[in-house]
């Protein structure tokens, strides 16, 4: 056993006795190959998706895995992600939000959080959706995680905004803007009884 034997049976030994024994252990090597099978898919899933993915300790909520997309997003190695705390990748208010809703995953299994900010390796601000599972196996338990870049998306949508508010050579607020605003100001100055001051100012040959 010691030096690598599944099994042993003394002898002189009983024929039905060996028999079990044999179809015990080919039983073992069949879910061991199935395991074994079940583990490279999930590994090729994990390592082959475009998606970020990684895998959180439940308790200490410390990075277990990342695959390769998660590392291209963060622009960092594996070696410099896993063991460190998962609030460590966001700042201030990102990190508090991200613990609340992990605890609040573990409640009820799985929930999404958009728009999230992620600061990248280099410095870089990065806007994400994430998707969260909490896998319960056994007596050890993980947080799954799925990142979805959305910066451009969103840089997109800023720039429409943008677009629709300001003029686009002066970059100063269009009319529309300019009475969203004022009616906006009106109407917080009603609800707390204060005074509103506008001011014009003419610019002469401003053209």
């Amino acid at each position: 056993i010691q030096a690598g034997a599944q099994d042993f049976i003394n002898k002189p030994f009983p024929a039905l006795e060996l028999e079990a024994k044999l179809i015990r252990l080919f039983k073992e090597q069949a879910l061991y190959r199935e395991v074994r099978l079940a583990e490279i898919k999930y590994r090729s899933l994990f390592e082959l998706s475009g998606e970020g993915m990684l895998l959180l300790n439940s308790e200490s909520l410390s990075i277990v895995d990342v695959n390769q997309a998660f590392c291209e997003l963060c622009g960092a190695s594996m070696e410099n992600l896993v063991g460190r705390p998962l609030q460590e990748l966001f700042e201030g208010s990102e990190a508090e939000r991200m613990t609340h809703v992990l605890e609040f995953a573990k409640l009820r299994g799985k929930c999404v959080i958009s728009d999230l900010t992620l600061r990248e390796a280099h410095g870089r601000l990065l806007a994400v959706d994430i998707s969260i599972t909490y896998i319960k196996n056994g007596e050890s338990s993980f947080i799954f995680l799925g990142f979805r870049d959305i910066t451009e998306k969103r840089e997109v949508e800023q720039r429409l905004a943008e677009v629709a508010q300001k003029d686009e050579l002066t970059g100063l607020f269009n009319r529309r803007s300019f009475t969203h605003r004022i009616e906006g100001a009106i109407s917080k100055a009603r609800d707390r009884e204060e005074a509103l001051a506008l001011l014009l100012i003419d610019l002469d040959n401003f053209k």
